[in-house]
């Protein structure tokens, strides 16, 4: 039988290196998978009932879009759920499960295709949605009078290029970026909808 000592020693042995972190995550989900679902859901499977360890693999990933994919993994192929959260994470059965017969129970175990169609199978086939960031720009702004006096110290800049770039450093110290609380409750998705700017830029 699988002992939680033996999986958490798998998690802890994570590599570094993409291809081979990925395998072994998979691997990791495996060893879950088969230790939390009935006996007669497939080969190897230990009927634990013991999902725990689900939501310490998906914390010990890098936070990235695959982490959403190995929750979503689960969800597919199992009734497990995961919930990260500010405030504690939660790992535990759909609350549907319980009331299932024994028989449905076994159905929402899917041991095939977990193993076939690995977590990174489906961040593959599902595009990361590009949310537009628009407090990384601001800093991005804020920051760029400092680079470009970086680059007038260490002498990067062509003598030709000198008089722009000390006058674009001086209106980018005087910028000051003020965030605005919108007056309309309604979600701002287009530029149509913006009344007075997301920010209000200030000259000091």
């Amino acid at each position: 039988m699988t002992t939680l000592k033996q999986i958490d020693g798998a998690i802890a042995k994570f590599a570094t290196s993409a291809a081979a972190l990925n395998q072994q995550c998979h691997t990791v989900a495996m060893m879950i998978f088969r230790h939390a679902a009935p006996k007669l859901a497939g080969s190897d499977c230990e009927g634990t009932g013991d999902c725990t360890r689900a939501v310490k693999l998906v914390r010990a990933m890098p936070a990235s879009f695959r982490r959403t994919m190995m929750i979503d993994w689960f969800a597919k192929n199992s009734p497990i759920r995961i919930k990260l959260g500010d405030s504690g994470d939660k790992c535990q059965y759909d609350p549907k499960y319980s009331k299932l017969t024994a028989e449905e129970k076994l159905n929402c175990w899917n041991l095939e295709n977990a193993n076939s169609e690995r977590f990174y199978d489906l961040a593959d086939k599902t595009p990361e949605e590009k949310i537009f960031n628009l407090a990384a720009m601001i800093k991005f702004v804020e920051g760029l009078g400092k680079r470009i006096e970086k680059s007038i110290e260490k002498g990067e800049i062509p003598s030709d290029d000198m008089e722009t770039a000390l006058a674009l450093d001086a209106k980018l110290k005087a910028l000051r970026v003020t965030p605005i609380k919108p007056k309309n409750p309604t979600p701002i998705t287009t530029f149509d909808d913006l009344e007075e700017g997301a920010v209000e830029l200030k000259a000091a």
